[in-house]
């Protein structure tokens, strides 16, 4: 956390001195953003790496490091069973919203504009549900290496109670003060008023989200994985991506809806998300714990 912190202090200053230009550094315009960030990544990786090696935490793990297996079947083969879907599982969520932006480039700067301003705040209110599916993560995770029924079960209903509130939350955050959160971004009356639009399927979608997060993350406590990718696919590419192309340029369903057919697929996608990854879990609950 507190490295985060501090890189996010040098990546404002960084971001100004790339965009800007000062002294002998030129102004580089967008692309200052990228050496920024490529700077506060590497560093980000120096500082975590030194802390690694120089706190007593660790150093018992270190001291034995001759011993680890980097055998395929045993040491290697079930971190990347495990990695692998996680990794496939964030592309199809972070592809979707990526697709989405190519797909209504046709439809013009403005709509990119207020499509981004709204992707912006959500992405952002996202990371409160995202960090609390992480400490379910961790929580169910060590309950169930300890074979735990009541500390499992505890963290589950506990966490998902409370990702319910949050996305409740926010839900009531989107639909309340969008004009004002949209104010912040945009003086453009033409985006505004689409992002504004666009807020309210935000709004739709937030208790999905937050449901579906801390779901995702439960099963990876459990080590399940592979269920979270292949509902990814589905619900984010399937739903998300394929209604919403549907809805956003074509009459097949209804009339062409434009940018918020998109979104209305993001409601639709998220909220399969949720169902299955929460009857998932349910599942694979009592699989452990019957």
């Amino acid at each position: 956390m507190w490295i985060s912190f501090f890189a996010l202090l040098i990546n404002i200053p960084l971001n100004a001195l790339f965009i800007y230009g000062y002294g002998p550094i030129e102004a580089m315009g967008a692309a200052g953003c990228g050496v920024a960030s490529a700077i506060v990544m590497w560093a980000m990786f120096f500082v975590g790496l030194f802390y690694v090696f120089k706190n007593s935490a660790f150093s018992q793990y270190l001291k034995n490091s001759s011993s680890v297996n980097f055998n395929w079947h045993t040491g290697i083969k079930p971190i990347l069973a495990l990695g692998l879907p996680n990794s496939f599982a964030l592309l199809f969520e972070v592809g979707m919203f990526s697709f989405i932006a190519l797909f209504i480039a046709s439809l013009g700067a403005t709509i990119i504009a207020a499509h981004q301003v709204a992707i912006s705040f959500t992405s952002l209110a996202f990371m409160v549900p995202l960090s609390l599916g992480m400490a379910l993560t961790v929580r169910v995770g060590l309950g169930f290496g300890e074979g735990s029924r009541e500390k499992v079960i505890n963290t589950i209903f506990t966490g998902l109670i409370w990702a319910l509130l949050i996305g409740v939350f926010l839900a009531l955050l989107n639909l309340f003060f969008r004009t004002e959160i949209v104010s912040l971004y945009s003086f453009d009356s033409e985006v505004i008023v689409i992002a504004t639009a666009l807020l309210l399927y935000a709004a739709m979608y937030q208790v999905f989200d937050a449901i579906q997060v801390s779901a995702a993350g439960a099963l990876r406590g459990f080590h399940d994985t592979k269920v979270t990718m292949w509902v990814t696919l589905i619900s984010y590419w399937g739903i998300g991506l394929g209604l919403g192309y549907i809805f956003t340029f074509t009459d097949f369903i209804f009339p062409a809806m434009g940018v918020e057919g998109f979104w209305l697929g993001i409601v639709l996608g998220l909220g399969l998300a949720a169902i299955l990854l929460s009857f998932r879990l349910r599942q694979i609950f009592y699989v452990h714990f019957d």
